[in-house]
């Protein structure tokens, strides 16, 4: 069996044991303790952080077509459905895409697709104004199929005119924080470093870890990712449980 065949297995397992808590492990959900309405709330309050920062930016430029990478039972896919003209949510788990079909027969504008490749060819190029990934990477099994599948990412989203300048620096690392040496660490890839504050005296060190869920911004006196409960800017519960450092 090949890495992918049991990386495929794995979820194709958790799909039909426990699908919503294999996608957010919060203890309170688990054996099939997440109530739905709760579930998809988390799903439609992430997405509504996330398109309230990209629009700061001014992005995206249209709101066609939207791509959830890695979408579980659809979770996200259902959040971008508001937003977005058609919404493709692609998973490698046949139980997870089937479960993703059933549970979102309300949302005519949301389809599923297994996809068994380390690629996304299975879409043309420049098809996406918008594609999202949110506690997906960290999963994959290889250095190589991470960067295949961001490569192929970045050939479906459609480019804009102008030049787009990041506002943050972006942090892929190991599952449960970082800390070790840089997850990718060739040269062509790029690393960033966490930018460490100094307070109070030379050798007082303070960080900030920020939610990839909510995106508010926690103080550190050490250098540890995890997060306490905590409710995101419009006052619901978030469910982001470990952070990165910006």
């Amino acid at each position: 069996m090949s890495i992918l065949d049991r990386h495929k297995h794995s979820w194709d397992k958790l799909g039909e044991m426990d699908p919503q808590w294999a996608i957010l492990t919060d203890p309170k959900g688990k054996f099939g303790k997440w109530d739905l309405d709760e579930f998809f709330a988390t799903g439609e309050n992430q997405m509504a952080n996330v398109l309230a920062m990209a629009e700061g930016l001014g992005y995206p430029k249209q709101r066609e077509t939207a791509l959830d990478f890695g979408c579980g039972v659809g979770r996200l896919t259902r959040g971008m459905a508001k937003y977005f003209t058609h919404c493709h949510g692609i998973d490698i788990s046949e139980s997870m895409i089937a479960k993703a079909k059933e549970l979102n027969q309300a949302f005519p504008n949301c389809q599923f697709t297994v996809n068994f490749a380390d690629h996304l060819r299975v879409f043309p190029d420049s098809q996406f104004d918008l594609i999202y990934t949110a506690i997906v990477l960290q999963h994959l099994p290889t250095r190589v199929m991470i960067k295949s599948y961001i490569a192929d990412k970045v050939h479906s989203v459609a480019i804009a005119e102008e030049t787009f300048e990041p506002r943050f620096p972006v942090e892929l690392t190991k599952s449960g924080g970082y800390f070790g040496k840089p997850y990718f660490s060739g040269a062509d890839v790029g690393t960033f470093t966490s930018r460490r504050v100094t307070t109070r005296s030379a050798f007082a060190m303070e960080y900030t870890v920020e939610c990839p869920y909510c995106n508010k911004r926690f103080k550190r006196s050490k250098y540890n990712t995890k997060l306490n409960e905590h409710k995101d800017r419009y006052g619901n519960r978030c469910y982001g449980r470990v952070g990165y450092m910006v």
